[in-house]
Parts: structure tokens; sequence; C-alpha cells
């Protein structure tokens, strides 16, 4: 009997001490809401997109570099912590450390989502996008992707194309056309800021 209950106390000393998930992450992740004149006007617009009666799903803001698409995608970001919405989780990607691409998008929404370790590590890209779509799938979710510089296909990093929600992405220029591929969805032209709810048939 003795020699049992040691023998189960050894083999448990093989198992990870942290098994469990991470506690779950709050809805948004709030910042401090930016004071730029003009914008509370631009914000509320970008913001209608979020009506449950507003159809498109993904909202292009662009305009050359230091009109302020920054500091509206981050503001629109805490506005959710402030205002009624019926979003489940709010995902801000910035582009700080360089261009956003598919990794990128995996490993904040692996933060946001609290996949643990042993789940994410043994996987490869392809995989972590799968697991990433399973808990997408279940949530009706906002993806806020900051200064986008090339085509990317949201598809592969696993984000799905249902339960109303939303894509809104930044980007300098005057064209947005064909910057996220979603199994045949459309992006939005949208001009500037200011025309953020621009004809959009996404």
């Amino acid at each position: 009997m003795t020699e049992d209950l040691q023998g189960l106390i050894d083999e448990g000393k093989g198992f990870k001490k942290d098994v469990a998930d991470p506690p779950p992450q709050p809805v948004v992740e709030r910042q401090d809401m930016k004071n730029v004149v003009g914008m509370e006007s631009i914000l509320d617009e970008v913001w209608g997109c979020f009506e449950d009666n507003c159809p498109w799903r993904i909202i292009c803001l662009y305009g050359v570099r230091g009109v302020g698409k920054t500091t509206l995608l981050e503001n629109l970001n805490s506005k959710f912590s402030d205002t009624t919405h019926n979003f489940d989780l709010v995902i801000l990607v910035k582009a700080s450390a360089g261009a956003i691409n598919i990794e990128t998008i995996q490993q904040v929404m692996r933060y946001r989502l609290a996949i643990p370790n042993e789940v994410w590590d043994n996987k490869n890209q392809q995989g972590r996008a799968a697991e990433i779509f399973q808990r997408l799938s279940q949530r009706r979710f906002a993806l806020l992707l900051d200064d986008l510089r090339g085509p990317i296909n949201l598809a592969e990093a696993g984000v799905p194309d249902r339960n109303g929600s939303k894509i809104v992405f930044t980007k300098g220029g005057q064209w947005a056309g064909r910057h996220v591929a979603r199994h045949g969805h459309g992006t939005c032209p949208y001009g500037t800021a200011r025309h953020a709810r621009g004809p959009c048939r996404a």
C-alpha cells in the first residue's frame, strides 16, 4: 500500500505544475483616450459601423502618414470599454515592431484568447490557425489592425468569417483594395477616416 502510494506520488512529479488554462482576458484592453481636435465626429462615424444594422464587415481607414489613423484606432479600441456593444472580444494588433504579418496577428490573438503554452507551443502556423479559428468561432469579435503595409490573408491566421464580427484596418495611401483577402470577400475602399462610412459591399 505504501509502495503504491509512493509510486503515484513519484508519477505525479512528472506532470507540469501549471496545466490549467490562464484566466480569461477582458473583452477589451483599455488604453487612455487621446484628445485630437476634430476626431470625435470621425470616431462616431466609425463606431456606427459596429451597430447591428450596419452590414459592413471590413472597414478600411486610409490616408497619409501622420493624419491620425493610429490614434483613431486606439480610441476606437478604448471606446468599447465605455460604450454598450454586442461584441465578446476586441483585439488590437499594432505594427510597433515592423509590418503586421500572420505570425504577429496569431501571437496577439493567442494572448487575447489566453491559449496556454502546452496547447500553443507544439503547433505549427496551420495548427495555431485552427486553434484560433475554433476559439474565435464561438465569439463575436472586433479585430483592429494598425498600419497594414501589404496584402494579408486573415484566413491563414485563423480568423473566421461569421458571427457578425468586424475587421477594421488602417493603411497609408489612398487605396486599400485587395489588402485583406477573405475567401472571396472584398475589401472596403473607404477614402480617408472622415469618409469611413463610404460605400462598402464586403
